[in-house]
């Protein structure tokens, strides 16, 4: 973990007067993993209640399917609710972040014409936080405590 410690000292002299300043010590968090976590989690948090939240049904094609293998959800990303279920969030410290991870199996490659980016494209369109994750409340308040984290007075 990287910190830093600011503090300053500042003295003036008037003709009759003397004033003399001190600020206290300032901890600074710098380390990327740190302040990357809290806004990380409340991403994910508000991807899974997205995808919880879509009431879309599935196409007729899907839903046969479905009914093939023994699926009887008819809402689009919420067959089971294991992809909200099983969503996560993998620290990669190589790259100093954090992704959000889904297991392979629970996005459906057949249902957009076997195009991935078919598939994030619909998620982004039904999910707010994929979409515009600065308007998700959650996310800037994390986003904000962090801020405010990185600073600490020191005695």
């Amino acid at each position: 973990m990287t910190k830093v410690r600011i503090g300053q000292s500042f003295e003036a002299r008037g003709a009759h007067s003397s004033v003399s300043c001190t600020a206290e010590g300032i901890e600074v968090e710098l380390d990327e993993m740190t302040l990357a976590q809290r806004p990380a989690r409340a991403l994910l948090e508000a991807i899974v209640t997205g995808i919880r939240a879509i009431s879309e049904a599935a196409a007729p094609a899907t839903l046969k399917r479905r009914a093939r293998a023994g699926i009887t959800g008819s809402r689009l990303f919420n067959a089971s609710g294991r992809l909200a279920e099983l969503l996560g969030l993998r620290a990669d410290t190589a790259s100093k972040s954090y992704d959000i991870t889904a297991p392979p199996d629970r996005l459906d490659l057949h249902t957009f014409g076997g195009e991935l980016g078919k598939v994030i494209e619909r998620l982004r369109e039904l999910v707010p936080a994929l979409r515009a994750p600065l308007d998700v409340p959650a996310f800037k308040n994390a986003l904000e405590q962090t801020v405010t984290a990185m600073f600490r007075k020191v005695r």
